[in-house]
Protein backbone atom coordinates (compact mmCIF):
# COMPACT_ATOMS: atom_id res chain seq x y z
CA UNK A 1 0.00 0.00 0.00
CA UNK A 2 1.30 3.42 -0.86
CA UNK A 3 0.02 6.80 -0.10
CA UNK A 4 0.68 9.56 -2.86
CA UNK A 5 -1.50 11.95 -1.10
CA UNK A 6 -2.50 11.99 2.30
CA UNK A 7 -6.36 11.20 1.52
CA UNK A 8 -5.05 8.90 -1.70
CA UNK A 9 -3.92 5.60 -1.53
CA UNK A 10 -2.68 2.88 -4.22
CA UNK A 11 -3.36 -0.87 -3.28
CA UNK A 12 -3.55 -5.12 -4.91
CA UNK A 13 -6.71 -6.40 -4.60
CA UNK A 14 -5.03 -8.18 -2.02
CA UNK A 15 -4.57 -5.53 0.48
CA UNK A 16 -7.64 -4.22 0.21
CA UNK A 17 -9.19 -6.73 2.70
CA UNK A 18 -7.32 -5.53 5.10
CA UNK A 19 -6.46 -1.33 4.09
CA UNK A 20 -10.23 -1.11 2.80
CA UNK A 21 -12.17 -0.01 6.06
CA UNK A 22 -9.56 3.13 5.99
CA UNK A 23 -11.51 3.99 2.51
CA UNK A 24 -14.63 6.19 1.81
CA UNK A 25 -14.38 5.11 -1.56
CA UNK A 26 -12.56 2.34 -3.73
CA UNK A 27 -12.10 2.39 -7.54
CA UNK A 28 -11.26 -1.11 -8.58
CA UNK A 29 -9.35 -0.96 -11.75
CA UNK A 30 -9.06 -4.47 -12.54
CA UNK A 31 -11.03 -6.22 -15.52
CA UNK A 32 -13.09 -8.19 -14.30
CA UNK A 33 -13.95 -6.89 -10.63
CA UNK A 34 -13.03 -8.19 -7.34
CA UNK A 35 -15.14 -9.62 -4.34
CA UNK A 36 -14.20 -8.35 -1.31
CA UNK A 37 -15.90 -7.27 2.13
CA UNK A 38 -16.00 -3.61 0.97
CA UNK A 39 -18.03 -4.18 -2.30
CA UNK A 40 -20.55 -0.57 -0.75
CA UNK A 41 -17.42 1.49 -1.41
CA UNK A 42 -16.33 0.38 -4.97
CA UNK A 43 -16.68 1.73 -8.24
CA UNK A 44 -15.49 -0.96 -10.83
CA UNK A 45 -13.34 1.33 -13.63
CA UNK A 46 -11.61 -0.82 -15.90
CA UNK A 47 -8.99 -0.37 -18.76
CA UNK A 48 -11.03 0.02 -22.28
CA UNK A 49 -8.08 0.38 -24.28
CA UNK A 50 -7.65 -2.82 -25.75
CA UNK A 51 -5.96 -4.57 -23.47
CA UNK A 52 -6.45 -5.22 -19.19
CA UNK A 53 -3.26 -2.88 -18.83
CA UNK A 54 -3.99 -0.10 -21.50
CA UNK A 55 -5.96 3.03 -20.27
CA UNK A 56 -7.67 4.69 -22.55
CA UNK A 57 -7.94 8.97 -22.27
CA UNK A 58 -11.49 8.87 -21.41
CA UNK A 59 -10.90 5.98 -19.04
CA UNK A 60 -8.20 8.52 -17.06
CA UNK A 61 -10.20 10.97 -16.86
CA UNK A 62 -12.99 9.58 -15.35
CA UNK A 63 -10.84 8.22 -13.07
CA UNK A 64 -9.90 11.53 -12.41
CA UNK A 65 -12.59 13.57 -12.17
CA UNK A 66 -14.33 10.91 -9.79
CA UNK A 67 -11.42 11.13 -7.50
CA UNK A 68 -11.38 15.29 -7.79
CA UNK A 69 -14.75 14.97 -6.58
CA UNK A 70 -13.97 12.71 -3.73
CA UNK A 71 -10.76 14.55 -2.93
CA UNK A 72 -12.17 17.81 -2.96
CA UNK A 73 -14.63 16.51 0.05
CA UNK A 74 -12.06 14.99 2.11
CA UNK A 75 -13.03 11.68 0.99
CA UNK A 76 -10.30 8.79 1.45
CA UNK A 77 -9.24 6.99 -1.87
CA UNK A 78 -8.12 3.87 -2.30
CA UNK A 79 -7.43 2.72 -6.17
CA UNK A 80 -6.57 -0.84 -6.94
CA UNK A 81 -5.99 -3.09 -9.36
CA UNK A 82 -4.52 -6.94 -9.12
CA UNK A 83 -1.20 -6.28 -8.06
CA UNK A 84 -0.92 -2.53 -6.76
CA UNK A 85 1.77 -1.99 -9.80
CA UNK A 86 0.30 -0.78 -13.19
CA UNK A 87 -3.33 0.17 -13.87
CA UNK A 88 -3.61 1.23 -10.21
CA UNK A 89 -0.39 3.04 -9.69
CA UNK A 90 -0.90 4.72 -13.09
CA UNK A 91 -4.02 5.76 -12.21
CA UNK A 92 -3.09 7.48 -8.85
CA UNK A 93 -0.46 8.88 -11.08
CA UNK A 94 -3.14 10.56 -13.47
CA UNK A 95 -5.01 12.07 -10.11
CA UNK A 96 -1.41 13.52 -9.08
CA UNK A 97 -1.07 15.01 -12.50
CA UNK A 98 -4.50 16.40 -12.90
CA UNK A 99 -4.71 17.92 -9.43
CA UNK A 100 -0.75 19.66 -9.55
CA UNK A 101 0.59 17.70 -7.05
CA UNK A 102 3.50 17.55 -10.17
CA UNK A 103 3.57 18.11 -13.86
CA UNK A 104 6.15 15.38 -14.85
CA UNK A 105 4.74 11.61 -15.73
CA UNK A 106 7.92 10.08 -14.21
CA UNK A 107 7.49 12.49 -10.96
CA UNK A 108 3.93 11.16 -10.89
CA UNK A 109 4.91 7.74 -11.49
CA UNK A 110 7.57 7.82 -8.65
CA UNK A 111 4.97 8.93 -6.27
CA UNK A 112 2.52 6.41 -6.59
CA UNK A 113 3.86 3.20 -7.42
CA UNK A 114 5.61 0.82 -4.70
CA UNK A 115 9.60 1.53 -5.14
CA UNK A 116 9.95 -2.11 -5.57
CA UNK A 117 7.91 -2.42 -9.17
CA UNK A 118 8.12 -0.64 -12.03
CA UNK A 119 4.62 -0.55 -13.55
CA UNK A 120 4.02 -2.07 -17.58
CA UNK A 121 5.26 -0.39 -20.39
CA UNK A 122 1.61 -0.50 -21.48
CA UNK A 123 -0.06 0.89 -18.70
CA UNK A 124 2.92 3.96 -18.65
CA UNK A 125 2.66 4.29 -22.47
CA UNK A 126 -1.18 5.42 -21.90
CA UNK A 127 -1.03 7.40 -19.37
CA UNK A 128 2.27 9.34 -20.84
CA UNK A 129 -0.32 9.63 -24.18
CA UNK A 130 -3.23 11.18 -22.00
CA UNK A 131 -0.96 13.46 -20.37
CA UNK A 132 0.48 14.91 -23.59
CA UNK A 133 -2.72 15.07 -25.03
CA UNK A 134 -4.42 17.37 -21.78
CA UNK A 135 -1.61 19.42 -21.80
CA UNK A 136 -2.39 20.02 -25.54
CA UNK A 137 -5.89 20.95 -25.22
CA UNK A 138 -4.81 23.32 -22.10
CA UNK A 139 -2.46 25.29 -24.10
CA UNK A 140 -4.79 25.54 -27.04
CA UNK A 141 -7.71 26.83 -24.89
CA UNK A 142 -10.00 23.49 -24.63
CA UNK A 143 -9.31 22.29 -21.22
CA UNK A 144 -10.36 24.20 -17.92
Amino acid sequence: MRRPMPNLMVASAREIASCGRWADDIFDCTPEGVDHPHRDKVLHLPPTGGNSHKWSPEDLDVIVELAEGCLDKNRRVIIHCGRGVSRSTCAAAAVLLHRGVTSDVDDAVARARNPERQPVATALASLRSWWVGRESNRRQGTLC
